[in-house]
């Protein structure tokens, strides 16, 4: 949102997407738990090589694929394209162009637990943040970068993205450790 001198207000496509990538980028940059963030669905396996990933997917968590309480390996397409396409129960995975590979190729009826962070609802006038009061602060970072970027200003882009890496850090440490007597210091994003 963008405030006019007649105090009237008025969107602004650009700023609202700037805000919405890095609300975006907050998500998938952590490994912190923010259960805001987590998904958990069941692929029902038919057989096919290929299965699409859910809309909301932003990435999977750490051993975030499961056939039943056995976690499948990651791996790459290279690898699996190498392999003769057997078929069973699954071992590895791998995601490409919005789908899901497994090698071997699963068996028809099998159930895969998929964990993954997914993707918040956009940041409107009618809808807030729905991470904590404490993820304003790299959103707007990031934002803010992004904005810089946008008008080639790249010794400002610079000095935000190392306070977003900070602040990123500083997350990750309340979150790991339950702790929020961290400090983060910052020079606020209103000082560009």
């Amino acid at each position: 949102m963008k405030i006019d001198p007649n105090a009237n207000v008025r969107d602004n496509p650009t700023l609202d997407f700037f805000i919405n990538e890095a609300y975006n980028k907050v998500q998938r940059k952590g490994n912190y738990q923010r259960k805001e963030c987590e998904q958990l669905t069941t692929l029902v396996i038919d057989g096919s090589a290929m299965y699409a990933i859910p809309e909301d997917f932003v990435r999977l968590e750490e051993d975030g694929m499961l056939v039943g309480t056995m976690a499948i390996g990651k791996t790459t397409r290279n690898q699996v394209l190498r392999l003769t396409q057997n078929t069973g129960t699954p071992t590895a995975y791998y995601i490409y162009d919005g789908k899901i590979w497994f090698y071997p190729i699963a068996d028809a009826g099998l159930e895969i637990q998929m964990i993954y962070r997914k993707k918040l609802p956009k940041i409107t006038d009618a809808q807030d943040s729905i991470l904590p009061k404490d993820y304003d602060e790299a959103i707007c970072l990031y934002a803010s970068y992004l904005a810089m970027l946008s008008v080639e200003k790249q010794a400002k882009a610079n000095m935000l993205m190392i306070q977003f890496n900070d602040c990123i850090n500083w997350l990750f440490g309340m979150d790991m450790y339950d702790d929020e007597s961290l400090t983060f210091s910052s020079q606020r994003c209103n000082n560009w």
